[in-house]
């Protein structure tokens, strides 16, 4: 599964989801796309078939409704809840991606909140 971490989160815990594999983009990386609008960045998502992750649950939340209104499906978003893991934890951040990434891998339109509960 290949993901786009959003502008939350910071392009080393991408270095970090590389070494170990994986291919990891963030946002904050390339001057290209950071700053873009939240729609912008989840089309381009799609158009590069990677998952988000993001912390912004509530514009995503709408984008991911709208594309389920028009029976769209997406690569998938994972929301991080940010009281329970702030963004400054990149260790447990990683872990916690590298742990869904295995288990959702094979879907689409997934939407799945880490930590779990």
């Amino acid at each position: 599964m290949k993901l786009l971490l959003d502008e939350q989160i910071s392009w080393k815990v991408a270095e970090r989801l590389r070494d170990r594999g994986r291919d990891a983009v963030a946002v904050v990386a390339d001057p290209q796309i950071a700053g873009l609008d939240d729609r912008a960045v989840f089309d381009l998502a799609q158009c590069e078939r990677r998952a988000l992750v993001t912390y912004n649950c509530l514009d995503f939340i709408r984008i991911v409704r709208e594309w389920a209104t028009f029976d769209r499906t997406h690569r998938g978003v994972v929301f991080v809840r940010p009281v329970k893991l702030p963004s400054s934890d990149h260790g447990e951040l990683i872990q916690q991606i590298g742990r869904l990434v295995k288990e959702f891998e094979p879907y689409l339109s997934f939407a799945v909140w880490i930590p779990s509960s």
